[in-house]
Formats: structure tokens, sequence, C-alpha cells
């Protein structure tokens, strides 16, 4: 197996809290790309020869610290066909594709982004930037940045307002929510908003497309089975992104990030991004 494609140790921040760092630890792998096209070729076999047993094939079929089904089956079924520097190659060049991407968004970019701030500065108080702590790939901490929507003093009303709370699970949002700005609801209607997070991609922070990053105290309310999608660096956009956004609720958001993580390609990502531009442009689900 090629040593670029072999699995990592974990490393968690040690400032994540005892529960949530013992929570990583225990159900994340960091992604192997060698396996990850192997499993997919191993899985277009499967539906097609199984349909009935595919699903419980997917439900059993998780990342392991040791080993995975493919680990026991014989060598004549273990897909040697596949070529082993796919993963590595695709993997490098989703890197060069989010750094281009990324200066060439900053570039062009720039005279929005100015403008962007400029109204931000002469229509509420506060800073321009708004920076959150974020948890990334395998539970590693790192700041994000966006262009501030809401009040400066946010974060202190936000636990006056849980009760109005209109999302299952972790997370929290209010359609209509009293702590954006005027200008903040035009920027998060249209995304524009999280453009400074094209920096974090530079940065690697963040990949174009991945799940999106989630807040600690969010982790340390996940179930065993959610903490999955913190195995892949997290993205400016996803399926979840282009399939409904804030109106999906929490579990099938989860789901759609494993989604992701399980048939990655460049080709999704491709996808996902062209259809990231209609969505951005209706404003379709965002608030």
């Amino acid at each position: 197996m090629s040593s670029e494609c072999e699995n990592m140790t974990i490393s968690v921040d040690r400032s994540i809290p005892p529960l949530l760092e013992s929570t990583i630890k225990s159900s994340i792998t960091p992604f192997n790309w060698e396996r990850h096209f192997e499993r997919r070729k191993f899985s277009r076999q499967f539906a097609d020869s199984s349909p009935k047993l595919y699903s419980e094939r997917r439900r059993y079929f998780r990342f392991k610290q040791e080993e995975t089904i493919l680990d026991k089956l014989p060598e004549s079924e273990s897909l040697q066909d596949e070529p082993r520097n796919d993963c590595v190659n695709q993997a490098k060049f989703k890197r060069v594709i989010d750094i281009t991407a990324s200066l060439m968004g900053l570039l062009l970019l720039s005279p929005i982004m100015l403008l962007v701030a400029l109204l931000i500065k002469m229509t509420s108080r506060g800073p321009v930037l708004f920076s959150q702590v974020r948890i990334g790939q395998g539970g590693k901490k790192f700041r994000l940045y966006k262009f501030r929507t809401m009040v400066v003093n946010s974060e202190s009303l936000k636990g006056q307002l849980k009760k109005l709370n209109e999302k299952s699970g972790p997370v929290f949002k209010i359609k209509k929510d009293p702590r954006i700005t005027k200008i903040g609801g035009i920027l998060r209607k249209y995304s524009i908003d999280e453009l400074p997070q094209l920096w974090n991609i530079v940065k690697g922070d963040m990949s174009v497309v991945g799940p999106r990053p989630p807040l600690p105290d969010e982790v340390a309310q996940y179930k065993i089975w959610q903490t999955r999608r913190l195995a892949t660096k997290p993205g400016l956009t996803c399926i979840w992104q282009v399939s409904g956004r804030s109106r999906i609720e929490f579990e099938d958001w989860v789901r759609l990030d494993l989604r992701y993580i399980d048939s990655w390609s460049l080709w999704l990502d491709i996808k996902l991004i062209f259809k990231t531009f209609r969505v951005v442009l209706t404003g379709d689900g965002a608030y």
C-alpha cells in the first residue's frame, strides 16, 4: 500500500473538552484515499450483484482504526486492478483546485468585498469581520472568518434566544433572527458573508467543497456516528448547501455530508461547485 495513502495518527487539540476529545478519538480515522477508491469500486460491484444487501453493507462498512471489510477479502477480490496512485493524484489535485480557486476568488471579488466592508461599517457598529473558533478535520480547531452580519453582542444574546431555535439537534437557527443587521440579511441570503473564508481555504483550514465546519459546542453534542463528518476537511459548500440548506434538519444534513465523504470524487466536487452558483444566485433556502 502506498505510504502516501496510509492512515496517519489522529491528533486532537488538547484544549478540546475531554468528552469531545474521547468522542473524536474513538470514532474518527483520518481519510484514507486509497481505501476510499477501493471501497467505491467494491460498492458498485456489490450494488449490481446484490441490491438487497447493499444498504446493510453501507451501514456496516464504516471507517475503523485498524481494519476494514476489505482487509478480510480474498486476494482475488481485493480490487488490485484499481490504480493505487489515483487516490493520491486526485487528493493533490483537489488541493491545487482549492488554492487556485480561492486565490482567483479573492482577486476577482475584492471590489465586491471592499464594498461590503464599507456597507457594514456604515450601517452598524462594530468590526467588519467576525471570527469564530470552528472544528476542522480530525477535531482540529481553527479560526473561521466571515463578514459580520449580526450585532456585536450576538453571542451573548444567543442564550436568551435558544427557546426560539427552529432546528433539531445541536445547531441553532432562527429564520427571523433579531440579531441580524439590515445589511446582514442580504449578505446571508446570497452567502456573501462567507467570502472571507476563501482565506481559510488558502491557509489550508478548509476546502472549496466539504462539510460545513461546526462549532465546538455543537460537536460536543454529536452522536458517535455524526462525528464521522469530521473525517475530511470542511468546505464552503457541500451536498447540503445545494439540497435545501437551512430547510434541512440536522440529521439529514449529516447524512448528506457522509454521503459526500463516501462517494467523493473530483467530478462530484465540480458538479457541486456549479450547483452552488445557481443556489447562491437565487438565495434558495438561506437564512
